[in-house]
């Protein structure tokens, strides 16, 4: 028989740490070191079958006393349980007779629900508990799986809040775009009636339709922004653009200065945005009239060249030259480094910010931009830009925005504008009256179904949108109740296509009158076999 190994209480507690020590009635005399670290009720003294229920290994379902129980378990391999009745806490272990009573040689169920309620921490633990490893590779897998859930729980937040930013700024990005469509709109019909009032402002004249021209290149930006063009940029002639702006970069200075241009490479196009190229003209022709307080001449040269700029050595090519040059004091020579500094701190009120704003734009299109500066003598400034091909040229008189379709021949045509922005409205109907058209005005789609019913017409020309009711939807009701009258719809940017009837005409803002007066000749044309019949 072997001898009897005893264990100092130290000893126990470290192997069974809930152990507990009981007398034949089942009276708690000790406790192990979990109960005193947990401050429970398990205490000398207290009957143990008040602290716990009872559970043990037995394969029939009857009901018997703790104290039978515990005294039949006793020196056998059957697995007790009891489970705390105050605390979601559950031990299990064996039961050993000891002299005067029980050893129930105890240690915590490592489960998941024990863990998350009590915050049961390792030391809780058996040692030689092989459950602690695994259990606690559970619980760091079931941490990051919470912070893997709430990550993407906030990142489809993000990608909500995302979406409904964009749908917005696109929203407002389609009105910007109406806004503009419609005032430059304004402003085309109204060159063209001070076209025919006999030509006597041609400077003020060709000035505005620069300015037209910008502000329709800007609204092809936000259309960019908004997702309805393509971001591609096409190349653009740099003598033609050029000339063909210079009413505008004259407008940008005072009567004590000259402004003169010498383009020599009349069929070399750089793909740069027409309007960024002139902005940029003219905040250089600006900055340069601030610096000559006695006005003076500004001259603008164009040249190519076989030799790049030094940031762009060893690059294959041939480059366009835009060369500014300018009889004021010049730019203080200590400056010019750091407007060729790669990472200058340049605030918007210093007095280089125009030149390295320009420098910015033209590294940004393959090139790049170069101050001297002569004290005295004035500045130069050359802008080197890529050559991307040879371009054709379009006929600048053919193109101008005041040019008109020839007279229209055959019966006067009834045409039903429709139209909210009122100075559009009004030059529209004066326009097409003096191109023999029999125009008669309408601000809304209600205004217009009123006229309809009091009046036949061949044409409804009418804005996409309009409040309450838009052109599209006004579109539809006209050719419901008429559908021999032609449509002509007018828009800043094309709406949904599947909305549009394949036979309806669109033209889009701001109105060239040229392609109007030809769309509207076409949907007269096209009424011609309905009236004949």
């Amino acid at each position: 028989m072997k001898a009897a190994v005893t264990l100092r209480e130290s000893q126990l507690g470290a192997l069974f740490r809930a152990f507990i020590e009981v007398d034949h009635n089942l009276v708690v005399r000790t406790a192990g070191p979990f109960f005193a670290s947990r401050q429970t009720e398990v205490v000398p003294g207290v009957q143990l079958a008040e602290l716990f229920s009872l559970r043990h290994d037995r394969e029939d379902n009857k009901t018997y006393s703790p104290k039978r129980v515990i005294g039949e378990m006793a020196d056998t391999p059957e697995r007790l349980e009891l489970f705390c009745k105050s605390k979601n806490i559950r031990l299990a272990g064996i039961v050993f007779s000891i002299e005067g009573g029980f050893l129930l040689a105890l240690n915590i169920v490592p489960e998941d629900f024990i863990i998350e309620d009590q915050g049961l921490t390792i030391s809780d633990f058996s040692q030689i508990d092989s459950s602690v490893p695994a259990l606690t590779l559970i619980g760091m897998q079931r941490a990051l799986l919470a912070e893997a859930r709430q990550a993407a729980i906030d990142l489809a937040k993000a990608q909500a809040d995302a979406v409904e930013l964009l749908d917005r700024t696109e929203r407002i990005g389609r009105y910007i775009v109406h806004d503009l469509t419609n005032y430059l709109s304004i402003i085309r019909l109204n060159v063209a009636n001070l076209a025919r009032s006999g030509g006597s402002a041609e400077t003020s004249r060709s000035a505005i339709e620069a300015a037209t021209r910008h502000v329709s290149d800007l609204v092809i930006s936000l259309e960019r922004l908004t997702g309805h063009r393509d971001v591609e940029v096409q190349p653009i002639a740099v003598d033609h653009t050029i000339r063909a702006n210079l009413a505008f970069l004259e407008a940008s200075l005072p009567p004590d200065f000259t402004l003169n241009f010498i383009g020599s490479v009349p069929q070399a196009a750089v793909r740069v945005g027409r309007t960024e190229l002139i902005i940029m003209l003219t905040n250089v022709i600006v900055d340069a009239r601030g610096a000559m307080a006695d006005g003076g001449a500004i001259t603008i040269t164009t040249f190519r060249s076989a030799h790049g700029p030094a940031v762009r050595l060893g690059e294959r090519g041939e480059w366009v030259v835009i060369k500014i040059i300018h009889d004021g004091p010049g730019i203080d020579p200590a400056a010019v480094p750091n407007l060729h500094d790669p990472e200058p701190v340049i605030w918007p009120d210093s007095p280089d910010f125009v030149l390295r704003a320009v420098q910015t734009w033209a590294r940004a299109a393959g090139g790049d931009a170069r101050v001297t500066s002569m004290p005295g003598a004035g500045t130069d400034i050359c802008i080197h830009l890529p050559i991307c091909n040879d371009a054709e040229v379009p006929d600048h008189a053919a193109a101008s925005i005041v040019g008109l379709a020839p007279p229209r021949t055959g019966a006067m045509a009834r045409v039903l504008v429709v139209e909210d922005e009122i100075h559009a409205l009004d030059a529209i109907v004066e326009i097409l009256r003096m191109e023999g058209y029999a125009a008669t005005p309408a601000s809304n789609a209600a205004q217009a179904l009123e006229a309809l019913a009091a009046a036949e017409f061949d044409i409804l020309l009418t804005d996409v949108i309009m409040p309450e009711t838009s052109g599209v939807d006004l579109a539809h009701a006209v050719e419901a109740r008429h559908p021999r009258i032609g449509i002509v719809l007018m828009s800043g940017y094309f709406p949904d296509e599947s909305l549009l009837q394949p036979h309806w005409r669109m033209l889009r803002k701001p109105l060239d009158l040229s392609l109007l007066m030809q769309t509207l000749a076409a949907a007269h044309a096209a009424q011609a076999p309905v009236r004949s019949a």
